[in-house]
């Protein structure tokens, strides 16, 4: 195949050919790779990161799209570093591939790497992070640029039979939960809420990121939330795509306490676990974040979902719910001496951050936030299990 390599600042411009979230067709594509999905990054996120845009499309001699590749080029440090566009929010970073795609080996995608780094504005190195093999069930050509496997995995259950016979059968701990929904009860009424108005996603959004932030402060002695662009990213995306359902904010309410709360999304047959909030303090004896996983399966299953996929991380109580692990990997790609000399030093800085240096700063980053404040009364993370 000789390829044709064309960019864009702007998805739109590519007409049909860039699926939205809720197209269905002779595709394969994630949610975070969508065209109105990327309108909203870019209008937040990457606005807020001065990211430039350059959505990749590569057809055939014929013309017929082959991928399309959300990329930008950001500077860190100096630099100008090629990657999919992501921020932070995205679990999974790959292409969009029509039937053609499926053509493409080793040596094809190489070649066309070649091609696509002549045709692309100057760039120092490409960081393409967090790829997975496949998508949805097709090869995902960008594997053959990988260069190590990423730090963490991703985790999904298959929603096969139904709902009562999964809580029956493979529920984890489901004895524990019925008796800690028991005790959870005992301090007033018990609800798991889907929000379907502005008013309902509103406040548990904000109840999710309070949670959420507590966590981030807690275990890293900074807010998350403070990345750029992120709170008016979930804010925005929770505007556009409530209503159509692409957005699942929920919580689990206690008498007239939110528990836990998470967003997600919604996309073809798939749930997307993506962001968790739960309280901490004495609601933790409930596992508030275990409880609000078990209900959010359960309405995948009523939802007539296949998959809840559990996303990128290795958190020990995906192991419990999920039924699969998809390895992801990393593509670390220098072009330039000085693109060389960052991958080194970023190399040892990771090294640095996982032994006790690391270990020392997120300690004292987590005492210094501590000092002169209140006893925590919740945190939000990865359910307590």
């Amino acid at each position: 195949m000789t390829p044709r390599i064309s960019f864009t600042t702007d998805p739109a411009s590519l007409g049909p050919a860039w699926p939205h979230m809720a197209d269905r067709g002779e595709h394969r594509a994630l949610p975070f790779q969508a065209a109105d999905y990327l309108g909203t990054w870019m209008a937040t996120i990457g606005a807020s990161r001065g990211t430039r845009p350059l959505f990749a499309r590569v057809d055939d001699e014929a013309g017929r799209p082959v991928l399309l590749a959300p990329l930008g080029i950001e500077k860190r440090y100096g630099l100008s570093v090629l990657g999919f566009l992501d921020g932070g929010v995205v679990d999974y970073n790959a292409p969009v591939l029509f039937e053609r795609a499926a053509a493409l080996g080793e040596t094809d995608m190489r070649q066309l790497w070649d091609a696509m780094r002549r045709a692309l504005p100057s760039f120092d190195v490409a960081l393409f992070e967090k790829m997975p093999p496949d998508i949805l069930g097709w090869p995902n050509p960008f594997r053959f640029l990988a260069t190590s496997a990423s730090r963490a995995s991703g985790h999904a259950l298959a929603l096969s039979g139904d709902w009562d016979a999964y809580a029956r059968t493979r529920l984890p701990r489901a004895q524990d939960s019925r008796r800690k929904r028991r005790r959870l009860a005992e301090t007033g009424p018990v609800s798991f809420e889907v929000a379907a108005s502005a008013a309902d996603a509103q406040r548990f959004l904000e109840a999710m990121i309070g949670q959420k932030t507590r966590r981030y402060l807690e275990t890293r002695g900074i807010d998350g939330f403070d990345r750029p662009g992120y709170r008016a990213y979930f804010r925005t995306m929770t505007e556009r795509f409530l209503p159509g359902g692409e957005v699942q904010l929920c919580a689990l309410v206690a008498g007239e306490t939110i528990v836990a709360a998470h967003w997600g999304l919604v996309a073809g047959d798939r749930f997307y676990y993506l962001m968790p909030g739960h309280e901490a303090g004495n609601w933790g004896r409930y596992s508030p974040g275990r409880l609000i996983v078990e209900n959010m399966i359960e309405w995948s299953y009523r939802q007539g979902l296949a998959l809840f996929d559990f996303g990128e991380g290795d958190e020990p109580f995906k192991d419990e719910f999920a039924d699969t692990v998809v390895p992801l990997f990393d593509a670390e790609l220098a072009v330039t001496v000085v693109g060389q000399a960052y991958l080194g030093a970023r190399k040892l800085r990771r090294g640095l951050a996982r032994g006790a240096v690391g270990r020392r700063v997120r300690a004292f980053r987590s005492r210094r936030w501590r000092i002169g404040r209140e006893p925590v009364q919740f945190s939000a993370s990865a359910p307590e299990c």
